[in-house]
C-alpha cells in the first residue's frame, strides 16, 4: 500500500525523481501490496530474491552489542537478505516511536549497523498475528521500498518472487512512497561503501 501524507517517514522529506527511465508519473507498474492475503510475506521468514548471491556474510555484520550469546547464534543462521538494515532515520524514527526494542546494534563500537530485529526463523520481530507489519506507520525504509531496489543493470526493478508483483496494477505516482524508498536505501548503501576501509 502507497505511503500516505501522514506517514512520519515522508514528514519534510523533498521528493525522489518520479521518472526513472523517463517512466512518466501517469504509466501504470504491475505491483500491488497483498497485505494479510499474501501467501509469502516479506516479513518473514524472507529469504532473499533466489538470484542473487550476496558479498557481505552475517560474519561480516559484526557482534551483536548488548544482545544475550542465545539470540546471536539464532539470528547468525538467518539468510543474510533476510537481515533488515535501518538508516539512520529509521533509528531515529523507531526510537521517537517508543519502539527501541526492536533495534539491534552489531559491529565495533565506533562503526556500529543497525537492523531490525528478527525471530530465530527470520521472521521481523515486528509481525503481528494477523501477518501485517505491526509497526507500519514507523516501519524501515527497506519495508517502505519492496519490492522495489535499483538494479546495477536495469535501474528501477522489483523483486519478483513477491506475489504482489504481476497481481494489479498502480501508477508512478501512486507509487513514489515506495519508489523514493528504494532510491533512499540506494543511496544509503552507497554511503556505507565509501565509509568501509579502502582497499591499499
Amino acid at each position: 500500500m502507497s505511503d500516505s501524507l501522514s506517514d512520519p517517514a515522508l514528514v519534510g522529506r523533498q521528493d525522489k525523481s518520479l521518472t526513472p527511465h523517463g517512466l512518466n508519473p501517469t504509466r501504470k507498474l504491475s505491483f500491488v501490496c497483498l497485505g494479510s492475503a499474501c501467501p509469502n510475506t516479506c516479513c518473514g521468514p524472507f529469504h532473499g530474491t533466489r538470484a542473487l548471491e550476496s558479498a557481505l556474510t552475517q560474519t561480516d555484520l559484526g557482534q551483536f552489542l548488548g544482545e544475550p550469546s542465545s539470540s546471536q547464534v539464532a539470528e547468525r543462521t538467518v539468510n543474510i537478505f533476510a537481515e533488515i538494515r535501518l538508516t539512520p532515520d529509521d533509528v531515529e524514527r523507531l526510537q521517537e516511536a517508543g519502539l527501541d526494542s526492536l533495534i539491534v546494534r552489531r559491529g565495533a563500537p565506533d562503526q556500529l549497523g543497525y537492523y531490525m530485529r528478527l525471530e530465530p526463523d527470520g521472521t521481523c520481530a515486528a509481525l503481528s498475528p494477523d501477518r501485517l507489519c505491526g509497526i507500519h506507520p514507523y516501519r524501515p525504509t527497506l519495508c517502505r521500498a519492496f519490492p522495489f531496489y535499483v538494479d546495477l543493470f536495469a535501474g528501477l526493478s522489483m523483486v519478483s518472487s513477491c506475489p504482489g508483483v504481476g497481481a494489479g496494477e498502480q501508477t508512478v505516482e501512486e507509487l513514489k512512497g515506495e519508489i523514493g524508498a528504494a532510491i533512499d536505501m540506494y543511496e544509503f548503501w552507497l554511503e556505507q561503501m565509501q565509509k568501509a576501509p579502502q582497499v591499499k
